[in-house]
C-alpha cells in the first residue's frame, strides 16, 4: 500500500526516515542471508521478477497504491522462511519511476526498508506460533489434513501481522513525508486492511499450489492481473464521481463570482471540525462532500439575486431560503449522493430552532450538519459579498461564541475553536483539494508511505 504525493520536495525527516529504515533492513538482510536454501534460488529469482512486474501495475485508489506484490511475498514467507519474503518485498518497489527522481529514490528507500522489516517481523511471528515451511533443500511439501487445526493460528498471525504493519507503517512514513497527523494517516491506512488480508490469502493459497507444483505459479499471474484492471476500474469510477462533483461546485460559482472558493473552503473548515470532535474517516469524507455541494441548490436562483448589494426583499429572502431544499432535491437524484441530501438540507437550521427551512431543533438536526452550519457561517462572514466587506477572523470568532447556544451548537463551536490557528482560519490559506489525476505514485507495495 503506498500514499500519493502532490508535493516536490521532502522533508529532513523523510529523508532520515528513509535512510535509517532502508539501513536496518539491509543489514538483517545481510545477517540472515546464509539461512537462504540455495535449492530455492531458482524459485526466488522468479517470484522476485514478478513482484518487480506486478508492482508496476499496482492500482491507484484514493490516497493509496495497493501492491499486488503482496500475495508474492507471503508465498515466498511461506515456502522459504523470513529472509525470503523480505528479498521478494524488497525487489517489489522497483517500480518505473523509482530511480527517475531523487524523490523517487528517497521514497523508494523508505517503502523497501518497511517492507523488509514488516516481512521479518510477520514472519519472525508465524514461525514463534508454530507455523512450519513448506520447502526445504530436500523437500516440498504442501499443508496436510494433519496440519489443521494447528496451522490456523500460524497463519491468522501472519495475515495480522502482515496487514496491521504494513498499515501502520505506511500511516508513518505518510504522516512524516506530508507533515500530518500521525492519527489522521492512521484512520485512512487501516480502512486498507481487509483488502490487504485478502491479499495474504492470496498468498497463502499461491503457497499451498506451489508447494504441490511449482509451475503452477504462474497460473496466479492472470487472475492477479484481473484483480488490477478490478481495482483500476474501481478508480475510473471514483474519478468521474468526484469530476460530477467539481462540476456541481463549479455551476454554483459561475453564478456567484462573490462565492469562488466557498464551497472548498467550507469543506476544509468541516473536515477540520471533524477531526477535531474525533469524527471517523467515513463521516468526514461525508462532510467534504456535503461541503461542496451545501449551495448546490443557488443554481436555481437568479444571478440579480445572488449578487444583490443591498438588503432583499421578502420575495427575494423567500426565494433565497428555498436554496437547502432545491439542493437537498438536486442531490438526492444521484443515486451515489442521495444520503447527502439530509445534510444539505439542513445547514441553515439553528441550534435554538429559529433556523430554516423546517426550524429543527438542537439534536433534531444532524451533526454533520451542525458542522457544515459552523463552517458555512465563518467562511461566509470572513469572505468579501455583494452586499458587505469581509469581517477579520477575529471578528468572526467572536461571533461563533457569542451565537454558540443559540445560532450554532456549543460543542461544535468548541471544537471548531481548538482548531483555531492563523494559517487554518485565513480562507486564503485553505488548499483546494487535489483534483484527480494530479497525484504521483508515492511509497508502495504491501505498503508505504
Amino acid at each position: 500500500m503506498s500514499g500519493v504525493s502532490k508535493s516536490p520536495s521532502l522533508p529532513r525527516p523523510f529523508v532520515a526516515l528513509g535512510i535509517s529504515t532502508v539501513s536496518l533492513a539491509v543489514v538483517l538482510i545481510l545477517v540472515l542471508w546464509s539461512t537462504l536454501a540455495p535449492a530455492m534460488w531458482a524459485f526466488l529469482i522468479l517470484i522476485g521478477l514478478l513482484a518487480v512486474i506486478s508492482e508496476n501495475f499496482a492500482p491507484v485508489i484514493g490516497n493509496y497504491a495497493i501492491s499486488l506484490a503482496m500475495p508474492l511475498a507471503v508465498c515466498a514467507m511461506l515456502l522459504q522462511g523470513p529472509s525470503a519474503a523480505a528479498l521478494v518485498a524488497g525487489a517489489s518497489v522497483l517500480s518505473a519511476w523509482t530511480f527517475s527522481s531523487r524523490r523517487g529514490l528517497v521514497v523508494s528507500a523508505y517503502n523497501m526498508g518497511q517492507l523488509i522489516l514488516v516481512s521479518l517481523a510477520a514472519g519472525w511471528f508465524y514461525l514463534r506460533l508454530g507455523g512450519r515451511l513448506l520447502a526445504t533443500a530436500s523437500v516440498t511439501s504442501p499443508f496436510y489434513a494433519g496440519d489443521f487445526p494447528r496451522v490456523l493460528l500460524p497463519l491468522f498471525g501472519l495475515a495480522i501481522a502482515l496487514a496491521v504493519g504494513n498499515a501502520a507503517m505506511t500511516a508513518l512514513g505518510i504522516a512524516v513525508l506530508h507533515r500530518v497527523r500521525l492519527r489522521d494517516t492512521l484512520e485512512s491506512a487501516i480502512t486498507h486492511v481487509p483488502s490487504l488480508l485478502a491479499l495474504v490469502a492470496v498468498g497463502i493459497l499461491m503457497a499451498q499450489v506451489t508447494a504441490t507444483r511449482f509451475v503452477a505459479l504462474i497460473l496466479f499471474i492472470f487472475p492477479l492481473v484481473v484483480a488490477r484492471d478490478l481495482y483500476q476500474r474501481y478508480r475510473s469510477l471514483k474519478d468521474a464521481y468526484t469530476d460530477t462533483i467539481r462540476s456541481l461546485v463549479g455551476a454554483i460559482e459561475a453564478k456567484d463570482p462573490y462565492t469562488r472558493g466557498h464551497s472548498e473552503r467550507v469543506a476544509a473548515f468541516a473536515v477540520e471540525i471533524g477531526h477535531a470532535m474525533s469524527l471517523d474517516a467515513k463521516s468526514c469524507e461525508k462532510l467534504e462532500t456535503a461541503g461542496l455541494l451545501h449551495d448546490l441548490g443557488k443554481i436555481a436562483l437568479p444571478r440579480s439575486i445572488l449578487t444583490k448589494p443591498g438588503r432583499l426583499t421578502p420575495a427575494e429572502l423567500s426565494l433565497m431560503r428555498d436554496h437547502p431544499e432545491a439542493g437537498a432535491a438536486m442531490v438526492n437524484r444521484i443515486p451515489s449522493l442521495s444520503e447527502l441530501s439530509e445534510y444539505v438540507v439542513q445547514h441553515h437550521e439553528r441550534y435554538s430552532g429559529s433556523g430554516y427551512p423546517s426550524g429543527n431543533v438542537g439534536a433534531d438536526v444532524h451533526l454533520l450538519s451542525r458542522i457544515l452550519t459552523v463552517a458555512d457561517a465563518y467562511d461566509a462572514m470572513t469572505s468579501n459579498r455583494a452586499y458587505r466587506a469581509a469581517m477579520t477572523c477575529e471578528c468572526a470568532r467572536r461571533v461563533l461564541l457569542e451565537e454558540s447556544g443559540a445560532q450554532f451548537d456549543p460543542a461544535v463551536v468548541a471544537a471548531f475553536q481548538r482548531t483555531w490557528r492563523d494559517e487554518v482560519a485565513s480562507p486564503e490559506a485553505i488548499s483546494v483539494i487535489g483534483k484527480p489525476g494530479t497525484q504521483s505514485p508515492e511509497p508502495a507495495a504491501s505498503g508505504g508511505a
